[in-house]
Order: structure tokens, then C-alpha cells, then sequence
């Protein structure tokens, strides 16, 4: 018989090893998912917690309202507001993004529709809200690169800024959203191949991912696409069936199953099956995995495996929307959903659509310059060459095909070359440097007529590229009439800048450019829709009349002085074609590359990939 003393030991000794193995057990739960409950599920990028700005009469006055939410980029269009709070102490209150320009130390301001979409005066201020999970998406001017600031504010009359902030949220420098990620690697690297190879793995969001052109021969009975928690499949690892097919998954068929077809593969790690356990469907995230492949279950082949170190990509990727607890949603958030194949119940629950039977749609990629988890990206190598990355969607997508940039020569002169892609219109002009007044002083300008049935200089809208002192510059012009602008009295019915006469710059300049190889060249981006009431809006149904002029350009002034050459036909351009290149005549003036894959400004670019 054991005395009750040493009872008593042997028993708190047991509670002291059970403590300290659920304390271990608690470290090394942290560790994998490493993040807290807070955190949980992954909602994208952390911007931070709103801080309320203090209102009252007295300095020890206690303010009379509440705001608080902790704000996130969920991808490059939507933000999501976690336990956000606005009791209604305060009226009018609407929701800001805030946009400050170093070069003119100027403020944008935008109203971030709350319910409805809107502009100007027809937004609603927002209603009361209780420790709601809100999703909204941001106005089509602005992302998430350029807002320096979000904030609760009134509005003055106008519609169009800010009376007085009640909460505010700096965004942190240098944020990036996140976004789908290139991952460098592909399946194929096994000793023992089974005829296996992909093109691009790409990390979709965070609970799935897309493998791009499977091949697989078939050859095991019993081989399953994978994952596993550590950097090799193993049986300890996961199958995970493709495309939503049933759970638990079939052995894999040769792939693609038809001959010259392609057979792409998206994984939902939600689905994620461990053989032989209990509870067998677990939930993964791609945090969760450090590698995918094509692996046999019972005789432990490696067919095709590739490293995914998920844990690198928190924050980098886009949160799968269907994981989001949603209490409120915005119009536009709930049309961008949809058009990323989610379906939305009366609740504003957020549930995956069944995949198209014409085949999976690939993940559209935004390349970021500064983070090379990103994937491959586009940079000019002229050191010149400002620090917005060259705008595609696809790099590699663009270098399997052929012609994928549009182009024209117009007048016999000037070529104009464009693509077409999220909203965005990518430009590049090229002309012969010949016909410029002056090397050391000179502008091109181009864009839209001002009338609708011929080529009307008065009333159009252009962005205008010049050289001066200061290298390679981009403005915006309204040419409201023939009169130079008067920098101090600007005017709409001279030519002047958009911004000085109540409008935006929108047209931001791509890569490098300027006057070279005998060619003056440059390439701009804008978006199709103008953000004002000065522009013109892009159309891409119908063709429409374009303008173009070059001449000196006052460099004291940075304004044109007059147009030494200009268009002289009836120009027609249909931006919303398909691809189609005409601009083979002028190869061998301009430098294009060889097979009319890239614009020239953008053929001596490099490739930075993922280390």
C-alpha cells in the first residue's frame, strides 16, 4: 500500500507533466500556424487598429462617440474592417481614403462607399454599426499603394473633402496588398520523374493553389497530388483532389486525360484528406504546407515534388474570401466577389462557386517591384527609369505569344502602340527624333479628340511626355482651347495641366524612355475611366478619333509652346480590339524586338525572380 504522502507527490507530479506538455503543445501549435486567435482566419494584410482622435470640449473631457476596427487589405481592391464599431455619436460620418502627393504636397481624397456605390453627393453617411465584420471596396481611382491614410471624417459642402477627422489609420510605408504569388519552383524535380512537369505554381490566396499544365503518365496506381508540413512528401503529408472533385480523391489518371489538351490542377487545401485517420478532411492553409507534389501513398515514390514554404507568404497573399465572417458588404465588394466565382448569401455569407466545366480560370498576377515574393517582374534597366513596376499581368503568359501588344503607325510618323488590362490602358509612344524642334526640349502628346466625329485638337484630352533639365517627364492636358496656359491664371479653355484646373493626374509613367537611338519613345499608364469631369473615358466597343501632336516645349514654363508637327488624318483607334500588330513596316526604324512580343521601351528589360 502506497503512503498518502507519496500519493499526493505521484499525482501532482502527473498534473505538472500535464501542464507542461499543454504548455509545449500550446508553443508549438503557435509556431506552425503563427499567428494568435486574433488573427484567425486569415483576413490579409494587417494595416492596423483605427485611433480615435480625441473631441472633447474640456482636455479631460471624455470624447461623445466611439469608433474603433482594426483594418486589413484583403486583396488589391478590398479592405476589410474587423469589429468595427461607430456608435452615431457623431453625424455625417464617412468613411476615407486619403492619398498624399510628395512631388505637389497635395491631399486626394476619396469616400469610400459604405453601402451603395457612389460619388459626390449622392454617397450615404454611415449608419450605426455594433462590432461588425465589414467588407467594402475601394473607389476605382485609388489602391492600396497609394492611399498614405484611412480616417472617419465629416465632409464639407462640396462633397469632396474632409471637415474634420473623428479616427484615422496611417498606412504603414512601403505597404503592399497582397496578392496571387509566382512561386519559383515546379513539379518535376524527382529522380523518378513518372513523366511529370508543370508550368507556374502560383499561390491563388491563402487556401489555394494553382499548378499550371500538369503532365503526368499514369504510370502509378496509386499517386495523389500532395502536401506535406515539411520541405518532402511524406506519409505523414495530405492528398488533396483537384479541382474540387470528390473527397477522398481518385488516384491520378495520366494528365492531361485527353491528348493534346492541357490539364491545369487548382487545390483547395480545405479539403486537404489524410489517409487512415480519423476526422480525415483537415483544413489547411498554405501557411500550413512547405511542399506540393505528385506522390504514391503506398510505395512512398516521389513522382514530381516541388518546395512551397508557406510561412513566408502570410501577408502576401489575398485571404481566401469564403473564410471571411461578413456582417456588412458593400455593392461594389459583393459585385467583385461574384466576379471572382463567389456566390453570396442573404446573410452575406461568402461561399466558392462550382468550377467552370470550360476549364479553370487562372489567377490574374499583379507583380510588385520592391517584394520579389511576388513572382517574376518586369524592370526597366535605365536607371532613369522611375520606380512603379512595368505594368503585366503575365510575363511569361506574354512571352508565349505573339502579339499580345497592339500597335499602329499613324500619320506615317508616330507609333502607337497599347494593351489593355484591369481597367488600365498601357501606352507607348514612339517617333523618330528628327522631326523634334529640339533635342534638349521637346514634347509628344497624345490622346483623345475632342470630338467624337473627326480629329478636333480643342476639347481633346492627352498626356503629353516631354524632355527638359529634369530628364523624362508626364502631364496631363485638357486642351479646353488654343491659348497657352497661364500658370497663375489657369484656365479651361487654354491648355493647361488637369491638375491646375481643378482635376487629377491619372496618367503615371512606366519604365524608362526618352530621346535615344534615334528614336524619342515612352511608355504611360492610365485607367480607362476618367476620374473627373475634365477627361474622357476610354471606350472599348466602338473606335474612336485620336490626336497627336510634337513641338518645343517651354522648359522655364514646363508648358508647350505650339505643335510643329501634328495629326493630319482622320486617325481611328479601337482600344478594345484584339491584339493585333501593324506596325511591321517600322521595324526596323524602331528597334522592335524580334517577334513583336514587347514595346521597345520594354525589350531590354531583366526578370527578377524568387531566390
Amino acid at each position: 500500500m502506497i503512503p498518502t504522502g507519496m500519493t499526493l507527490m505521484t499525482c501532482g507530479f502527473c498534473i505538472f507533466l500535464l501542464i507542461i506538455f499543454d504548455y509545449c503543445h500550446s508553443l508549438q501549435s503557435k509556431a506552425i500556424n503563427n499567428t494568435t486567435d486574433s488573427e484567425r482566419p486569415y483576413k490579409g494584410r494587417l494595416i492596423g487598429k483605427l485611433k480615435q482622435i480625441k473631441k472633447g470640449e474640456l482636455p479631460n473631457q471624455a470624447p461623445a462617440f466611439r469608433i474603433s476596427g482594426t483594418l486589413y487589405a484583403v486583396d488589391e481592391q478590398l479592405l476589410y474592417i474587423h469589429d468595427f464599431v461607430y456608435d452615431a455619436g457623431i453625424p455625417g460620418m464617412f468613411l476615407w481614403a486619403i492619398s498624399y502627393e510628395e512631388r505637389t504636397r497635395k491631399e486626394n481624397t476619396y469616400i469610400i462607399p459604405f453601402t451603395k456605390d457612389c460619388t459626390g453627393p449622392t454617397c450615404t453617411a454611415i449608419p450605426a454599426v455594433w462590432e461588425e465584420n465589414v467588407l467594402v471596396a475601394l473607389p476605382r481611382q485609388i489602391t492600396f499603394d497609394t492611399i498614405t491614410e484611412f480616417a472617419l471624417a465629416t465632409r464639407k459642402n462640396d462633397y469632396a473633402t474632409i471637415k474634420e477627422k473623428y479616427a484615422s489609420i496611417p498606412v504603414p510605408s512601403g505597404f503592399k496588398y497582397p496578392r496571387p504569388v509566382i512561386m519559383p519552383t515546379r513539379l518535376g524535380h524527382s529522380v523518378i520523374s513518372g513523366g511529370v512537369s508543370s508550368r507556374q505554381i502560383i499561390v491563388q490566396d491563402s487556401r489555394r493553389i494553382f499548378i499550371e499544365q500538369v503532365t503526368f503518365d499514369g504510370s502509378a496506381s496509386d499517386a495523389f497530388f500532395w502536401v506535406d508540413h515539411g520541405s518532402l512528401p511524406t506519409p505523414a503529408g495530405f492528398m488533396v483532389p483537384p479541382n474540387n472533385d470528390e473527397t477522398p480523391p481518385e488516384p491520378l489518371p495520366r494528365l492531361p486525360k485527353e491528348p493534346l489538351t492541357k490539364y491545369d490542377a487548382l487545390l483547395d487545401l480545405r479539403r486537404a484528406h489524410r489517409p487512415g485517420k480519423t476526422g480525415n478532411v483537415h483544413s489547411l492553409t498554405v501557411f500550413d504546407v512547405k511542399s506540393v507534389a505528385i506522390y504514391d501513398r503506398t510505395y512512398g515514390t516521389v513522382f514530381g515534388d516541388a518546395p512551397l514554404d508557406g510561412g513566408v507568404l502570410r501577408g502576401k497573399v489575398p485571404a481566401a474570401m469564403d473564410d471571411l465572417t461578413v456582417h456588412r458588404m458593400s455593392e461594389k465588394a459583393a459585385s467583385l466577389l461574384r466576379d471572382l466565382h463567389y456566390e453570396i448569401s442573404i446573410d452575406n455569407g461568402i461561399q466558392s462557386l462550382a468550377l467552370p466545366r470550360n476549364g479553370i480560370p487562372k489567377p490574374k498576377i499583379q507583380l510588385s517591384a520592391s517584394d520579389p515574393t511576388s513572382g517574376e517582374q518586369l524592370m526597366s534597366d535605365d536607371p532613369k527609369a522611375g520606380k512603379e513596376p512595368l505594368p503585366r499581368d503575365n510575363v511569361l503568359d506574354d512571352l508565349s505569344r505573339n502579339h499580345i501588344w497592339n500597335c499602329e503607325i499613324l500619320d506615317n510618323l508616330l507609333e502607337v502602340q497599347w494593351k489593355v488590362q484591369n481597367g488600365y490602358i498601357t501606352v507607348t509612344l514612339s517617333a523618330p527624333s528628327s522631326v523634334l524642334p529640339n533635342a534638349d526640349s521637346a514634347y509628344l502628346a497624345f490622346g483623345l479628340s475632342g470630338s467624337s466625329k473627326t480629329v478636333q485638337m480643342v476639347g481633346s484630352d492627352v498626356t503629353l511626355g516631354f524632355v527638359g533639365p529634369k530628364g523624362l517627364q508626364l502631364r496631363d492636358f485638357i486642351l479646353g482651347g488654343k491659348a497657352v496656359c497661364n500658370i497663375s491664371d489657369p484656365s479651361a479653355d487654354a491648355v493647361c495641366p488637369r491638375n491646375l484646373i481643378g482635376g487629377k493626374q491619372i496618367s503615371r509613367l512606366v519604365g524608362g524612355g526618352g530621346n535615344a537611338d534615334g528614336m524619342f519613345k515612352f511608355s504611360y499608364r492610365r485607367p480607362l475611366q476618367t476620374t473627373d469631369a475634365f477627361g474622357k473615358d476610354i471606350p472599348l466597343d466602338v473606335p474612336v478619333y485620336v490626336v497627336w501632336s510634337i513641338g518645343p516645349m517651354n522648359v522655364a514654363t514646363e508648358m508647350p509652346d505650339y505643335h510643329s508637327v501634328h495629326a493630319t488624318g482622320n486617325s481611328l483607334l479601337h482600344f478594345g480590339r484584339s491584339p493585333e500588330n501593324n506596325c511591321v513596316v517600322l521595324k526596323k526604324r524602331t528597334d522592335l524586338v524580334e517577334d513583336d512580343i514587347l514595346p521597345p521601351i520594354l525589350a531590354n528589360s531583366t526578370f527578377v525572380n524568387l531566390p
